[in-house]
């Protein structure tokens, strides 16, 4: 659901498309579909390198709310979602990883919500999106990391964001229980300018 001058209205996703970031470390190419029996349902079929499925809208401020699960007890890596895009070089992500490895970083498992803010798509590096900590091309604005903070195949996560440009909100709830698993509030003094 998405808010927008307090009216709320379900997001049509087979409107949206995918944005790959590959880096050709064999990585796998991005599945995303949309559910046939109901369109504001999306899937990723496959454990893919960096992706998101983008509503290709430039809005200055709005609040997202829904939830997602992860399907397949073998993906190990991190979920989360893109938010204000501006291009493949600049935009932030909210990031939840659920194990160390090669392919995902080897450091930070938990939370974190990274800005991306590269020259040009060129510049961006693999490192960039596994790092935990900041890089030339990202910036960890916020991080909780831990061995508890990873999150669980089959499980649903209900998440909130509250999106003003430089301001924003995050949580991510229990699915079950709706309990807060984490929340961060950000104030950006250099957010991107939507001019």
């Amino acid at each position: 659901m998405i808010g927008v001058s307090a009216e709320a209205f379900p997001l049509d996703l087979s409107l949206w498309s995918p944005q790959d970031w590959n880096f050709g470390k064999n990585q796998a190419a991005n599945l995303w579909q949309v559910s046939e029996a109901n369109k504001y349902f999306a899937y990723q079929f496959n454990d893919a390198g960096p992706s998101a499925y983008l509503n290709n809208a430039n809005w200055a401020s709005y609040q997202v709310e829904g939830f997602f699960r992860v399907m397949n007890s073998g993906c190990f890596g991190v979920v989360g979602f893109v938010f204000g895009y501006q291009d493949p070089s600049h935009f932030y992500l909210f990031d939840w990883k659920r194990y160390n490895s090669e392919t995902v970083g080897n450091d930070g498992i938990g939370f974190a919500i990274k800005k991306f803010s590269a020259p040009s798509l060129s510049d961006l590096e693999f490192s960039d999106f596994r790092s935990s900590t900041s890089t030339d091309n990202m910036e960890i604005l916020m991080s909780s990391y831990g061995p508890f903070s990873r999150w669980s195949p089959f499980s649903t996560y209900h998440f909130l964001l509250d999106y003003e440009r430089g301001i924003f909100h995050i949580e991510i709830k229990s699915g079950e229980s709706l309990n807060i698993l984490w929340a961060a509030a950000v104030n950006d003094s250099a957010a991107y300018d939507f001019g």
